[in-house]
């Protein structure tokens, strides 16, 4: 009953967070495309993925080890081919 509960709540994030999202869109891991998010939410329910994250578009990258699915408040530009958790959508906010 907990597992269900928990899940509940990160559907309502997320439906809260797209909700209040300008924009948002599914995420093509890639070195290059710039995409410019203020948060990313990772459907990936196995938990053992790594989001590796461009946050200034440069060469600087950023990973983020076992990423939980749920919403992640993490701003950036790029998701990068390194990124093996998968089913991530970007959020935007003006």
């Amino acid at each position: 009953m907990a597992r269900a509960k928990r899940y509940n709540e990160q559907v309502i994030d997320l439906v809260t967070a797209m909700a209040n999202a300008d924009r948002y869109g599914v995420v093509t891991k890639s070195d290059s495309t710039v995409l410019d998010f203020d948060g990313l939410y990772v459907g990936d329910t196995s938990g053992a993925g790594t989001l590796q994250i461009s946050p200034d578009g440069g060469t600087t990258t950023v990973p983020f080890a076992n990423a939980a699915n749920g919403y992640h408040p993490i701003k950036g530009n790029r998701v990068m081919n390194a990124t093996t958790t998968t089913d991530i959508v970007w959020l935007k906010w003006s």
